[in-house]
């Protein structure tokens, strides 16, 4: 009897297989075959298939890459001040290192929550800063205070000088006495005469008074007549 074996190859190999031609099976040289009365035995060859696998990687470029490269990265990295004083942050160990963001007591608050893309750090000022903040070195500030005190007292004397002010001034005349306020409406003092005997003009802040001579010499023959009239049985009639 015979008969053929094939492979599944595009182009398969075959072989006929017959009395004078026996069937040998062989693994290539990390596979051990066995034939025994129980039939044909496949197994792996352990010691080579190892060996062969440390020395791909042991040999690998790439493997060898990454194995720096992880080397470089469980390093980690360093978190300095601004002066400069460095604390080194470790990757790939047990124990994740924590970075803590810690604000001033009572002047920076910090706050660490979760966002799309990460963690997100928010630091504002807390709303006693402007109580606990020490500015006694802040020369512009002192400077701004000693300014404000000094104003402080301007400021009470100027309203004082103002009150004053607003008071105005009195006009007297005789036993008459007006008082001429400030501040609010503008006044107007205005100088008058008692008839049309006498004259005022203003030129720029001078007032100057002056006598009409005509009307005052009328006015005083005008009572002189009145006078004789009331006095004598010969009333002056034209003059």
């Amino acid at each position: 009897a015979k008969w053929t074996i094939q492979d599944a190859e595009a182009v398969p190999g075959s072989k006929q297989i017959d009395a004078a031609t026996p069937l040998v099976v062989e693994g290539d040289a990390y596979v051990k075959t066995k034939v025994d009365n129980s039939g044909l035995h496949l197994s792996m060859d352990e010691n080579k298939l190892n060996s062969q696998i440390t020395n791909q990687i042991t040999n690998n470029t790439t493997v060898n890459q990454h194995g720096t490269d992880i080397t470089a990265l469980k390093a980690g990295f360093t978190v300095s001040n601004e002066a400069g004083t460095k604390q080194d942050i470790t990757l790939g160990g047990a124990a994740k290192q924590d970075i803590q963001f810690v604000g001033e007591a009572n002047k920076i608050d910090v706050a660490v929550d979760n966002a799309a893309d990460g963690a997100k750090v928010t630091i504002t000022a807390n709303p006693n800063l402007g109580t606990n903040i020490d500015i006694s070195n802040n020369s512009t500030i002192t400077n701004l205070d000693n300014r404000v005190t000094t104003n402080a007292g301007n400021i009470t004397n100027n309203t004082s000088n103002i009150t004053k002010l607003q008071a105005g001034f009195d006009l007297k005349a005789g036993s008459t006495t007006s008082n001429v306020a400030l501040g609010g409406v503008k006044p107007t003092v205005e100088f008058a005469t008692a008839d049309d005997t006498m004259t005022v003009g203003l030129t720029g802040t001078k007032v100057t008074y002056g006598i009409d001579k005509t009307k005052l010499v009328q006015n005083i023959t005008g009572d002189v007549i009145n006078q004789i009239n009331t006095t004598t049985s010969n009333p002056v009639t034209n003059i």
